[in-house]
């Protein structure tokens, strides 16, 4: 009778040259995703900065909904109410 399902795993070594390169590919590529992560991280930190002052600057010029600060210029655009 026969197993069935089971399987023979042999092993064997790659070369010391390979298995430098191999190593440094991973390391490079650790560090490639750890700055991946980093530069998210700065981004969603630039994003926080950005909306906090925006909001500083809603409340110090007093604007209400439809009022606006033009990016380019710094002008407060109201919203004129008839």
């Amino acid at each position: 009778m026969a197993d069935q399902g089971q399987m023979t795993v042999t092993a064997e070594s790659i070369s010391a040259e390979d298995k430098t390169i191999l190593d440094a590919s991973l390391t490079n590529k650790e560090k490639v995703m750890m700055s991946a992560r980093l530069a998210l991280a700065q981004g969603e930190i630039a994003e926080l900065n950005h909306s906090n002052l925006v909001l500083r600057l809603a409340i110090k010029y007093k604007l209400t909904d439809g009022d606006s600060i033009d990016n380019i210029t710094g002008e407060v655009k109201r919203k004129i109410s008839k």
